[in-house]
């Protein structure tokens, strides 16, 4: 191998991993950008399952205090609590669910 050879090789080592180690290399700042963004905007299962419990237990709520409000005049809060806890199977309840009328 000629020292011409060697010297190039040795130039591509350092920016190989440079690269791999997450630096702006030869992409630049924008392919260091949407690199990072792409991973900060992932989907995961998780990110769904928690709006998945949120929205619900937002409506959840909304419902329960719709029907208890003309009966039991119950606070929202009481009634997201009583949401939630149907929804994640804990079964805890504020309000005696045996006065409540549809």
């Amino acid at each position: 191998m000629s020292p011409q050879e060697e010297e190039a090789v040795a130039n591509t080592i350092p920016k190989k991993q440079e690269e791999e180690k997450g630096g702006r290399g030869e992409g630049g700042f924008r392919s260091w950008a949407v690199n990072h963004l792409k991973r900060l905007f992932a989907i995961h299962f998780i990110h769904v399952y928690l709006t998945y419990l949120i929205i619900s237990s937002l409506l959840g709520g909304l419902i329960i205090w719709g029907i208890e409000r003309s009966n039991l005049r119950s606070s929202y809060v009481d009634c997201m609590f009583i949401a939630v806890s149907a929804l994640t199977s804990c079964g805890l309840s504020t309000l005696d669910m045996g006065k409540v009328r549809f």
